[in-house]
């Protein structure tokens, strides 16, 4: 009887771990459209990572909309030498920031059962 218990419970959690596993996989339902100048990512499901890189200049402005509308969604970019940006789409939706110096800046977008929208453009 102990041992059958035994089997019982390794079976349940083995079961659990599955779920969880399956549960959490990397994921991303919705579309993407990029190009010189312009990242746009709407995003039904996101588990996971999408990442963009833009060549800008100094004193470029970038025009951002970044909303998050379910889950975690967080957003940095970044160049070589410094983060310009980091935040979670809450507060803010829409804004500009000036590029402060001249060179390839990397778009990250991280997100856990995330819904919402970002849109980066020139």
């Amino acid at each position: 009887m102990k041992r059958i218990c035994i089997v019982f419970v390794l079976i349940l959690c083995i079961g659990f771990i599955s779920l969880l596993f399956c549960y959490n996989q990397k994921t991303f339902m919705g579309s993407k459209t990029t190009c010189p100048g312009f990242y746009k990512i709407d995003i039904e499901k996101l588990n996971g990572k999408d990442f963009f890189t833009m060549e800008l200049k100094e004193k470029d402005m970038i025009q951002i909309h970044f909303e998050t509308q379910k889950g975690f969604l967080y957003l940095e970019i970044k160049n070589e030498h410094q983060i310009i940006y980091i935040g979670n789409g809450k507060n803010i939706k829409k804004f500009s920031i000036s590029i402060p110096e001249t060179g390839l800046y990397t778009i990250v977008v991280k997100g856990y059962q995330a819904k919402g929208i970002l849109e980066i453009k020139k």
